[in-house]
């Protein structure tokens, strides 16, 4: 329903080349069955980006992936059908460089590039390799990788086999250029805050250890 426009959505996915050729066009499938339409309406999935400049900026990530010989696989096209509001179509691509534009910057639209990999190990370095840092989703079954995703995964926030949003108790934290410090619960509270510090001495006579001079104590 947020059209890729809060700060913990997916950005890019990397998938296994093992699983690609069965999860990509099960991805897609899922992705074509979303309605478009007013957000106001329970049966609606996606409604219209926040503004033109929004949708702009989405049209042209997706502009120059087709310059640079990308595979878009679904959408990547206006809504001409709704006469108002800027909408654009849930959009998925293929053969993206790591090194591109739309994998290295933030969309913020309904724009999804996918890029194989060989190894979880290497999703994870790429996924790593980000100026940006908020928030990772892993999907496996295999808890030696649970642990070490949650281990070597640079991120604020890391969801396992799930999808946010974050927890009250949580820290809302990002690493990087992502956040300006923490949200969420007592870190919340303490990014809000500027610690002090007094001393005070109640006795009548002076605390001899600690004045000058010294010798002699």
């Amino acid at each position: 329903w947020n059209c890729g426009q809060t700060c913990i959505c997916s950005e890019r996915m990397y998938v296994d080349e093992k699983i690609k050729d069965k999860f990509v066009p099960e991805f897609v499938r899922m992705a074509k069955s979303l309605k478009i339409g007013n957000p106001l309406d329970a049966g609606t999935d996606l409604g219209p980006m926040v503004s033109r400049e929004e949708r702009q900026t989405s049209m042209s990530f997706v502009e120059k992936a087709r310059e640079e010989g990308d595979k878009i696989i679904l959408g990547g096209e206006r809504r001409e059908s709704f006469d108002k509001g800027w909408f654009y179509e849930p959009t998925v691509i293929e053969s993206v460089k790591q090194e591109s534009a739309l994998v290295q910057e933030e969309i913020f639209g309904p724009v999804v590039p996918i890029l194989e990999v060989d190894s979880f190990d290497k999703a994870i370095d790429l996924a790593n390799d980000s100026k940006y840092g908020l928030a990772s989703y892993v999907f496996t079954r295999d808890s030696t990788r649970v642990l070490k995703a949650m281990n070597r995964i640079k991120f604020g926030e890391s969801y396992i086999n799930q999808v946010g949003p974050e927890q009250l108790q949580g820290a809302h934290t990002g690493f990087r250029q992502s956040g300006l410090g923490a949200e969420g619960s007592k870190y919340g509270l303490e990014c809000y805050t500027q610690l002090k510090t007094c001393y005070v001495d109640w006795n009548d006579k002076p605390n001899l250890p600690y004045l000058f001079p010294y010798r002699d104590r």
